[in-house]
């Protein structure tokens, strides 16, 4: 009887260290995931504020062009 006890005692220290090691695999695999997550986020953000500038170089360029092709025309008219 003791025997069984003391099998049982140890099989449930198995299980619950077991159990305690797949909880913080999960808890770390989050992290990881949410870290990634992240990642993603910030580099999302840079590209549509780099493509913004661009936007508005591109926007105050073709302005230019028009003024000057304006001047020009108005030049010659």
């Amino acid at each position: 009887m003791q025997h069984q006890i003391d099998f049982f005692e140890k099989e449930l220290k198995t299980r619950e260290s077991a159990a305690s090691t797949s909880a913080m695999e999960t808890v770390m695999s989050f992290e990881s995931e949410k870290e990634g997550f992240l990642r993603t986020m910030r580099e999302k953000d840079k590209i549509l504020n780099d493509l913004q500038k661009e936007v508005g170089w591109l926007e105050q360029e073709s302005l230019r062009r028009e003024l000057e092709a304006f001047s020009v025309d108005t030049g010659r008219g």
